[in-house]
């Protein structure tokens, strides 16, 4: 009797005990109970229903994702590949957990399409001279694209813009046109917008095959 009763007492002590939850600090606990979230708890000693309550852990720390690189048609109708680098930080975990099955993937491909639009809608010359305010715009058409995961997106900018290597003479071939028109011309130039187009030289270093 007395063997039955101990058993019993252990088994109750396991069943409590399983109940107990250790939540880092940069952790969130999401409770499901009978399929519904009923809780979002923070770090330290948590406590759950043993055998109704479904814990899930959340990590909220900044995740990098990289973005390889995207071919892409400039505004002027020039291809090029571009790279970029995307950090995001969850900040509603119940969100995180309900709304997106696979996050990281999905902000990934989200992020892959925000880089089209945005490079999409600048020319070749201000992709390369005005870098600022294209990962401005990517950042805001991102943001919109993921309100609904629970995250923020603290960075995403363009790591790497590449030309193939014909569309690099023929970029050369344009700068030097453009720089000769100037100078032959009668009328004060204006600035040949030439510059763009040598730091996209200098930075193109690899050829797509």
């Amino acid at each position: 009797m007395f063997e039955i009763l101990g058993g019993v007492f252990v088994l109750s002590i396991m069943i409590i005990l399983s109940g107990i939850k250790v939540v880092k600090e940069y952790d969130r606990l999401v409770v499901f109970r009978h399929g519904k979230v009923v809780a979002d708890k923070g770090p330290g000693l948590q406590l759950v229903v043993p055998m109704m309550d479904k814990a899930q852990v959340v990590d909220t720390r900044i995740v990098t994702l990289s973005i390889p690189a995207v071919q892409v048609l400039t505004s002027d109708n020039i291809s090029v590949k571009v790279s970029a680098l995307c950090l995001y930080q969850i900040v509603d975990a119940k969100k995180a957990v309900t709304k997106v099955v696979n996050l990281a993937s999905a902000t990934k491909e989200l992020a892959e399409s925000a880089v089209r639009t945005a490079v999409g809608n600048n020319d070749l010359a201000h992709l390369l001279s005005d870098r600022n305010r294209v990962n401005f715009n990517l950042k805001n058409i991102l943001d919109r694209q993921t309100k609904d995961f629970g995250i923020r997106i603290t960075k995403i900018e363009v790591k790497e813009v590449r030309l193939s290597r014909e569309m690099r003479k023929a970029v050369a071939n344009r700068g030097r046109q453009i720089s000769r028109a100037a100078k032959e011309s009668v009328a004060t130039p204006q600035p040949a917008p030439v510059q763009p187009y040598a730091h996209l030289l200098m930075h193109a270093e690899r050829s797509d095959n």
